[in-house]
């Protein structure tokens, strides 16, 4: 999976006054879930911050966001 980065986010750069690379911080990929068997999952995206310390978005969860997968 690949995703785009730089992509405009006005909205979320306005509660994120100290970010330099806002409005383009946002993303979008695909994923096809066709590659997992189904039930549950986490799915989250490993970003390195400035200093370079990993980073797990969103961070519903210490490892992602829960979703389930249910591929016909």
């Amino acid at each position: 999976m690949q995703l785009r980065y730089g992509l405009p986010r006005p909205e979320a750069c306005a509660a994120l006054t100290d970010i330099a690379a806002c409005p383009n911080i946002g993303f979008e990929g695909t994923f096809d879930t066709r590659t997992l068997s189904n039930g549950p999952r986490r799915l989250g995206v490993l970003l390195y911050d400035t200093v370079f310390r990993p980073v797990v978005i969103p961070g519903i969860t210490s490892a992602g966001m829960n979703i389930t997968v249910a591929n016909p």
